[in-house]
């Protein structure tokens, strides 16, 4: 028997029996065993036989795995009742192979014991698997990027491993390296943004694991916001921007200068408690992600409620061929626009109102060169700001005077007796008119 005194420091995985003085038989009851799970155990019983005469002094037990002595945590060894059981702790990949269990010491009548035997550890799950980064964000375009696994077991080239995009569509510009564990993505586009999940699974058990790698590749920033508010004094003013991405630095501008009051601390919104004539003007909001930015630019106006203060006025009594003018003076912030209407028609309009123009700011002024009667009639400005206010004032235009004879036909004419004879006028006149026809006598 072994005396009490033994220690076992040391383990091995193959045994090889070796007879000096005394013959001990080790009879592997399990010599080989297949583990299917990353970091089960795996066991093994073996019958020790000697003769009940010998006793083994200062014996020692030694598993070793080719020219590695098993120490520490990596195996566990119990002895009862001549069963020495051994467990190779923490089974993956890289423990895979054969071990070796020596028993050696000396015995009591000064022999020496020596003998071996050898026991195998199959692994057949799969490994745990750790990302170079489990969440990559890169910058658009152009570039590179590199997604992959690593496993913590040197025996990798032993496994399938296969890679999917959750949404998107396998690209050309893809490339695997190192056994398939690494993903290598050349030129990089906004659309490679995807999960990307890669599987591993061993051969023989089919048994797989899989882990998902995310990608985000940013773009240039983008700003959404209204170009434009016109607000009145003392109003309180709240601009809200939406950025993407939201890991974009955001800073303003006013007029060309930066700003913090009246910023959100996110940067998001613009607020102004107030509005007075000093906080109008040109904000730019500058999005920045990496070297790519993005500027906006919101401008602030003092609005003013829109007035005519001269409308166009009526002209009456007019004679053919003058010349009239109409005036629409207005103010408003902004300033108001001001278009000229005449019977539903945007004037100018040569074709139906010959002569006319308009000019000026706006424009302000209506002009009829040479007026006629088919410019009799009322004539409107409009005066409208973006937002669609608008107001109005009309002006009329009539001619008056009584008729004139502009031409007259055969003023003298020598007929013979019996002979007919028309004589003709052309009658000018801004109204209804009747003619008498008079003979003079001799």
């Amino acid at each position: 028997m072994i005396s009490s005194s033994r220690s076992f420091p040391f383990w091995f995985y193959v045994l090889t029996i070796v007879r000096c003085n005394h013959y001990i038989n080790l009879s592997p009851i399990t010599n080989k065993n297949t583990v299917l799970e990353v970091n089960n155990d795996a066991k093994f019983d073996i019958n020790l036989d000697y003769p009940s005469t010998v006793t083994i002094k200062q014996g020692k037990i030694i598993v070793s795995k080719g020219n590695n002595i098993l120490i520490g945590n990596d195996v566990t060894i119990n002895l009862k009742n001549k069963l020495l059981q051994i467990q190779i702790n923490n089974v993956g990949p890289s423990k895979e192979g054969d071990y070796q269990v020596r028993v050696e010491g000396d015995t009591n009548d000064g022999g020496i014991v020596s003998q071996s035997t050898i026991f195998t550890v199959a692994f057949q799950g799969v490994p745990q698997l750790k990302p170079l980064s489990a969440d990559t964000t890169v910058l658009c375009c152009n570039g590179e990027v590199r997604l992959g696994i690593t496993f913590p077991e040197t025996s990798t080239p032993l496994y399938r491993l296969s890679w999917q995009r959750m949404s998107g569509q396998w690209s050309s510009r893809y490339f695997m390296e190192d056994n398939d564990r690494v993903l290598h993505i050349t030129n990089v586009e906004a659309g490679d943004s995807d999960v990307y999940n890669v599987t591993v699974t061993h051969p023989q058990s089919l048994r797989s694991t899989s882990l998902s790698l995310k990608l985000n590749v940013l773009e240039k920033p983008l700003i959404e916001s209204e170009s434009l508010r016109d607000v009145r004094i003392l109003e309180r003013v709240n601009v809200n921007i939406r950025v993407v991405p939201q890991q974009s630095v955001i800073s303003w501008y006013k007029d060309g200068k930066p700003i913090k009051n009246h910023i959100s601390s996110d940067g998001l919104s613009l607020t102004i408690n107030s509005m007075s004539e000093e906080n109008a003007g040109m904000y730019t909001v500058l999005a920045t992600i990496g070297t790519l930015t993005t500027t906006h630019t919101i401008s602030l106006r003092i609005r003013d409620d829109i007035q005519i203060t001269e409308g166009p006025g009526t002209f009456t009594a007019l004679r053919k061929g003058n010349i009239v003018t109409f005036t629409c003076k207005v103010k408003g912030q902004p300033i108001p626009s001001i278009s000229w209407i005449r019977d539903d028609v945007v004037l100018p309009d040569i074709k139906k109102f010959p002569n006319i123009t308009v000019f000026g700011k706006n424009p302000s002024f209506l002009s009829i060169s040479t007026i006629s009667e088919v410019h009799q009639g009322q004539y409107t400005c409009i005066t409208s700001q973006h937002d669609g206010t608008s107001i109005y004032n009309t002006g009329q235009l009539s001619l008056s005077g009584p008729p004139r004879i502009t031409n007259v036909t055969r003023v003298s004419v020598i007929a013979t007796l019996g002979a007919t004879v028309d004589f003709g006028v052309d009658i000018e006149s801004s109204s209804g008119y009747t003619i008498k026809w008079k003979k003079e006598s001799k």
